[in-house]
């Protein structure tokens, strides 16, 4: 087999397949934890292929094979143009108002996705991670308290914004950056990759997702703002906004800023910290 590695982890081996007729995008499991990421992608992303035929939602889904080890998708790569390359090109994102309708239409529309909906398989999955909120964000709290990133008051703070709406709950993709989203060179539409993580979660994750990680990945705060104050404004409907997503923005925080203090990434995990404190009083 002819095939080209774009990332390998401990767990699973993404390259492309360039034999046969079709290329294809393949994320191989080499671990028992690798097929249980895979076969969570294949639920959420079979789910939101399925779910949003014949509706607009602002992106369109990929449908993937799965044969238990390997997920397999149609390779886009010279069909569509990345907003983001990758990751390590994060910074180079073209502006989040140019995707910013698509990007809300999905947003909006995942927040009317009835629980009654969700497939048992993801139900089960999320119920599973949402019994791991607590401990883990007990933990990062610890990790930010022994090395003085945050202090007892502001580590109280952070438990009283995570209870207060802790079941507030909704569909969200949990990975919604430009990296993940590709353009099609003919049509214009845009497609939403790895869904891996989606499910139900903390009501407006995916925004405060987008929102730090343009700082922590893409290193733009002004678009990290954009994306904060234009949210603001679209669900100014909601009364309790600010309330409900200060849950998953305390959540999220101390989760990032911790998982990037270990990374030896100590000024970004300061910026993340920074940039929360600052978005519950934006």
């Amino acid at each position: 087999m002819e095939y080209h590695t774009i990332k390998e982890t401990a767990n699973i081996h993404i390259f492309r397949n360039l034999s046969g007729d079709a290329p294809t995008f393949v994320k191989h499991a080499k671990t028992a934890a690798g097929i249980v990421e895979n076969t969570r992608e294949f639920h959420n992303q079979t789910f939101l292929y399925h779910y949003t035929q014949g509706k607009e939602v602002g992106f369109d889904f990929l449908l993937p094979t799965f044969d238990g080890t390997s997920l397999v998708y149609p390779d886009i790569s010279t069909t569509h143009d990345w907003l983001a390359a990758d990751i390590q090109t994060a910074a180079d994102a073209q502006a989040f108002e140019s995707y910013r309708q698509e990007m809300f239409t999905f947003l909006k529309w995942c927040l009317d996705i009835p629980y009654s909906d969700i497939p048992t398989e993801i139900r089960d999955d999320s119920d599973e991670r949402r019994q791991l909120n607590w401990p883990r964000f007990e933990t990062d709290v610890t990790y930010l308290l022994e090395h003085t990133l945050i202090t007892q008051t502001q580590a109280e703070q952070l438990h009283t914004y995570l209870k207060r709406h802790f079941d507030t709950r909704a569909f969200q993709h949990h990975d919604l950056v430009p990296w993940h989203i590709a353009k099609d060179k003919q049509t214009g539409r845009l497609t939403l990759v790895d869904s891996g993580w989606s499910g139900w979660s903390f009501r407006y994750y995916d925004i405060v997702y987008y929102t730090l990680q343009m700082v922590g990945q893409a290193d733009n705060i002004d678009e990290a703002y954009a994306c904060w104050d234009f949210a603001k404004k679209e669900f100014a409907h909601d009364p309790h906004y600010m309330e409900i997503i200060s849950t998953p923005l305390s959540y999220r925080g101390v989760r990032f800023a911790a998982e990037l203090h270990r990374q030896n990434k100590l000024d970004t995990a300061q910026q993340i910290l920074s940039t929360m404190w600052s978005l519950f009083q934006r």
